[in-house]
């Protein structure tokens, strides 16, 4: 494993945990058809959640969030996520991938 950490030292790399936590309230933003390149799709989901109700939104914000700070203590140059927290909506899937093109990422990671 260590050996593998090394090849992430100096990297930008951009996770997107996809989805968001209030998704749900914003039905007609995330319904919204946008061109994903080779076809045209939803902007975003809610995502689903469990019995318990825990979402599919929290828990790929809480798997980015740590992975995010692994490879930061791995030596990444940047890590960039595609959203700051599980409190809002969107972004549409052609912002996520345009947030890790403009961070010129070395590698996306969707969650």
């Amino acid at each position: 494993m260590d050996n593998a950490l090394g090849h992430i030292r100096g990297k930008v790399i951009a996770i997107d945990p996809g989805h968001n936590g209030l998704n749900y309230l914003h039905g007609t933003e995330i319904n919204r058809q946008v061109n994903a390149g080779t076809l045209w799709k939803a902007c975003d989901t809610t995502g689903t959640a469990t019995n318990d109700g825990y979402t599919e939104a929290a828990y790929t914000f809480d798997v980015a969030e740590r992975l995010a700070k692994l490879l930061r203590r791995a030596g990444a140059a940047r890590v960039v996520m595609t959203r700051s927290s599980n409190r809002g909506w969107g972004p549409c899937i052609t912002e996520r991938a345009a947030i890790g093109n403009r961070a010129r990422a070395d590698v996306a990671i969707s969650i």
